[in-house]
């Protein structure tokens, strides 16, 4: 600053002396100002870049203050992320054992109604039997011609060669049908309507075809029998 001056009081003295070097002194006053104005933007220059650079500080430190806090979010994000994974996946355990649930009802179902169909099969073919048996207890007369007699007795033999293949294994039916008859047809004929009444009853109590009766466990019935 001091050159400055000296050099601008020389060149006004030059200028008033008209000194040869007057010339030489504005050119140097000149360089000595295009100085001063370079000097001044690259201090001006360094006061932004050092204000950028206490910026950029500052926010470095709002950043280091606010990374721990980001970390927990990022944590607590995770955890959510990890629930609605668990939830999902439970939901899908819970769909599959709705489905396999309904499955099983469907077989469940199916099995119902097969076994509605079975029994209502059975009680139909237990029926016919019992409307048969009634009807040869019925017909077989002591009394009847004799004729008469060995044609009843020929139609229970083969009536209660079914019943034994039908009911195997119930004990009542099983002993009714395997009752050998006496040779005298008279005697054959009351015996057989006895077997017939007990076989009637035995197959009504069994399967509820008794007037205001209700059906006890039906015993198996064996494929292949049936009452002619």
């Amino acid at each position: 600053m001091m050159r400055a001056v000296l050099l601008l009081g020389a060149a006004l003295a030059a200028l008033a002396c008209n000194d040869p070097r007057e010339a030489e002194l504005v050119q140097e006053l000149g360089a000595l100002e295009e100085s001063r104005v370079a000097k001044s933007s690259h201090d001006r220059m360094r006061a932004e870049v050092q204000a950028g650079e206490a910026a950029l500080a500052e926010l470095e430190t709002r950043l280091g203050a606010l990374r721990p806090q980001l970390e927990a979010a990022e944590g607590g994000l995770a955890e959510v992320q990890r629930a609605i994974q668990r939830e999902i996946d439970r939901n899908g355990a819970l769909n599959r054992e709705i489905r396999e649930g309904q499955e099983r009802l469907q077989q469940a179902a199916g099995r119902q109604a097969a076994l509605e169909q079975q029994v209502v099969v059975a009680r139909a073919r237990a029926r016919t039997f019992k409307d048969q048996a009634a009807a040869l207890a019925k017909e077989l007369r002591p009394d009847d011609p004799d004729w008469a007699r060995r044609l009843r007795i020929r139609s229970l033999e083969e009536f209660l060669r079914e019943v034994a293949q039908a009911w195997p294994r119930d004990p009542v039916l099983a002993e009714a049908a395997g009752r050998a008859l006496p040779a005298d047809p008279a005697e054959a004929t009351r015996l057989g309507a006895e077997l017939a009444a007990r076989i009637r009853d035995r197959v009504a109590e069994v399967y509820g075809l008794g007037e205001g009766s209700t059906a006890a466990e039906a015993p198996a019935v064996a494929a292949g029998g049936g009452a002619s």
